[in-house]
C-alpha cells in the first residue's frame, strides 16, 4: 500500500495493489509502483566484529640459537661504505700530494736550474702573461726600460703551452730597478701583468707557489676573503646614548627645554636649552600665551 500527497496541500490516500494496479493507472505511472528487486548478496571481506582481534604476539628467545649459529656458519665481513670509500680516497690523495711535495722540494735548486741564466739582480719576473704572449710581445713592452740581453716565457715541457709567467734579463741592474718600480699599470696584450724581482736567487728560503710558497693568488681573491673574514663593526665600543630625563620638563625627540632628544645639555637644540622657548617665555605671536598655563 502506497500513499501518493498531492502538491496543492490537499492529502489524499489511494490503495494500490499490486493486481490491480495496471487497471487503476497507466502503465507508465504504474510502473512507478512496482517494488524493487533485492538487494545483491556479497560476501563480507572483512572478519565480523565478534571475531576481530590482533595477531598474537610471541617472544623471540626461540630464535636466539638460530642467530649464533649463523654467525658461527657465515662470519662477519667488514666492507666498505660510499662515504669511507670517499674518505679514504681523499687521505691517500693527500698522502700522495704530500710525498711529491717533499720530493719537488729536495729536488729544487734554482742555483742549479739550467734555464736560469744570467745575473739575479738583471732579472725581472712577468706574472699573470696571456697564455698567447710570447717573446715578442714582452720584447715590445718592457724594452722600453733598458736593453734586454735575454727573455723566456715558461712553458710546459710536454705539451708546451705556457703557464702564464716569463722571466727577462737586463743587460744593466739599473735598467731591471726601473722596470720593476714603473711597471705597476702595465698591461701586455690588453692584459695587466704583474712585474717583481727574481726572488729565487735573491731571497733566502723563498720557495715557490706550487710548493707551498710564493705571494698567493690574485689580489682581487684576496680582497673577497678579507670582506669575507673581516670583523663585524661592534657597537658596544660606546656608550649608550643618555635616557630621557626624569625630571618633570622633558624635552622632546628632537630636542626640548628639558634634557631629552639626543644631546644631554637640553635636547637636540643649543646647548642648555631646547628648540623651542619655555612656557615661560612663550609669547602671542604663535599662539601660545604669557606667564599662564593651559590645562
Amino acid at each position: 500500500m502506497n500513499t501518493i500527497k498531492e502538491s496543492k496541500g490537499l492529502t489524499a490516500s489511494v490503495n494500490v495493489r499490486s493486481s490491480d494496479s495496471a487497471a487503476t493507472f497507466p502503465p507508465v505511472i504504474a510502473k512507478l509502483f512496482e517494488p524493487k528487486p533485492p538487494f545483491k548478496f556479497l560476501e563480507p571481506v572483512d572478519y565480523p566484529i565478534e571475531q576481530r582481534r590482533t595477531k598474537i604476539v610471541k617472544g623471540v628467545g626461540g630464535l636466539l640459537d638460530l642467530v649464533k649459529k649463523y654467525n658461527e656458519e657465515v662470519p662477519y665481513t667488514v666492507t666498505e661504505g660510499n662515504q669511507q670509500r670517499q674518505q679514504r680516497l681523499k687521505q691517500e690523495k693527500r698522502k700522495l700530494e704530500a710525498e711529491k711535495l717533499q720530493r719537488d722540494l729536495a729536488a729544487w735548486n734554482p742555483e742549479k736550474d739550467l734555464n736560469m741564466i744570467g745575473d739575479a739582480s738583471r732579472t725581472i719576473f712577468v706574472a699573470r702573461l696571456d697564455y698567447n704572449s710570447t717573446e715578442v710581445d714582452l720584447q715590445n713592452s718592457l724594452g722600453v726600460f733598458g736593453e734586454i740581453d735575454r727573455i723566456r716565457v715558461v712553458r710546459d715541457v710536454n705539451t708546451d703551452k705556457s703557464k702564464g709567467y716569463g722571466f727577462v734579463v737586463f743587460k744593466q741592474p739599473d735598467d731591471a730597478r726601473t722596470a720593476y718600480r714603473n711597471s705597476s699599470s702595465l698591461k701586455i696584450n690588453n692584459r695587466p701583468v704583474l712585474v717583481d724581482i727574481e726572488r729565487g736567487r735573491t731571497v733566502k728560503n723563498w720557495k715557490p707557489r706550487r710548493l707551498g710558497g710564493g705571494l698567493g693568488g690574485r689580489h682581487y681573491t684576496k680582497r673577497q676573503i678579507e670582506k669575507l673574514t673581516r670583523q663585524a663593526p661592534r657597537y658596544d665600543r660606546y656608550p649608550p646614548p643618555e635616557r630621557y630625563s626624569t625630571s618633570s620638563n622633558r624635552g622632546a625627540y628632537r630636542g626640548g627645554a628639558g634634557s631629552g632628544g639626543f644631546r644631554s645639555h637640553g635636547g637636540g637644540g643649543r646647548e642648555g636649552q631646547g628648540n623651542f622657548r619655555s612656557s615661560d617665555q612663550r609669547d602671542n605671536r604663535r599662539g601660545g600665551w604669557n606667564g599662564q598655563r593651559r590645562y
